[in-house]
């Protein structure tokens, strides 16, 4: 798959500034946070573009920060186009264009989706969306150039989105679950993780899906292990405290099975975690 790894994330940019054509700061709300920037084409290919979300309360600015590798070429008036997504959930506001994106100087555009629901009652909304990239291409020496389009991966919002991970210290895991008792409250469920055929990758799967850092080594296995204990925590849009813990097991028929229990101050939060597992 694209892989982020060698390709260079750009600098945080001010997003409200760089959006308020489309939508003035007041509107747009404070910024959550934003995601690690997700590769949307291979790092080799010609073209070059990694998708960096913005998170807003009734808003996502997505910044689609792009490369050109080609020498000789140059691409104007480039942006990125939206299609397929559910346009009962998601409405696209616009997007600010790259007027120039010359050989190896890159540019980000920026698109700006508006919520139309949020039924999980915490701005918890998930979406997967087909992605183009449209530009004028020109050739050195061609004055006029020609539109051309170039495809790249979907785009997805997922509840891990919503999430940024929170390292806890050491040892601290177990007295923030315990006041979460006493404080918050818990949604648990049992589910079994399809497709994953051991501990490990249930592990690294779940990690991922739900974007939260492990705690006391847990997300490290004992080799040949049948059952195993993972604990997570994160902070959840707006700054909500939750922490998970799951108790991983094989089954000979059912492959890997989780009861899942996550704990907040709020419940539907918890609902929302849990059921991204689902």
């Amino acid at each position: 798959g694209a892989d982020a790894q060698q390709q260079k994330g750009p600098a945080m940019p001010d997003v409200a500034e760089k959006v308020k054509q489309i939508i003035t700061a007041q509107q747009l709300g404070p910024l959550q946070h934003s995601c690690k920037p997700a590769a949307l084409t291979e790092s080799e290919a010609e073209y070059t573009v990694q998708a960096i979300k913005h998170m807003y309360g009734e808003f996502v600015v997505v910044e689609f920060y792009c490369t050109n590798t080609l020498q000789g070429v140059t691409l104007e008036d480039v942006q990125v186009k939206l299609s397929g997504y559910d346009q009962t959930v998601w409405r696209v506001c616009g997007c600010v264009n790259v007027a120039k994106l010359a050989f190896e100087q890159p540019a980000s555009c920026f698109v700006v989706l508006q919520k139309l629901q949020n039924p999980s009652g915490v701005g918890a909304v998930s979406g997967a969306f087909n992605a183009t990239l449209l530009f004028t291409n020109k050739e050195e020496g061609d004055d006029i150039g020609y539109p051309d389009e170039y495809p790249i991966e979907q785009l997805n919002i997922t509840m891990g989105d919503y999430m940024v991970p929170r390292a806890l210290r050491a040892g601290e895991f177990k007295g923030v679950w315990e006041q979460m008792q006493t404080q918050g409250v818990e949604v648990s469920g049992n589910f079994s993780l399809a497709g994953m055929r051991t501990i490990e990758s249930a592990v690294q799967g779940l990690m991922n899906k739900l974007n939260m850092a492990p705690c006391d080594a847990s997300e490290k296995v004992e080799a040949g292990a049948q059952r195993h204990a993972l604990v997570l925590s994160g902070t959840f849009m707006g700054g909500v405290q939750v922490v998970v813990k799951a108790v991983l097991g094989l089954h000979p028929q059912y492959g890997c099975l989780t009861k899942l229990a996550c704990r907040s101050r709020n419940q539907a939060i918890c609902q929302v975690v849990v059921s991204c597992i689902e």
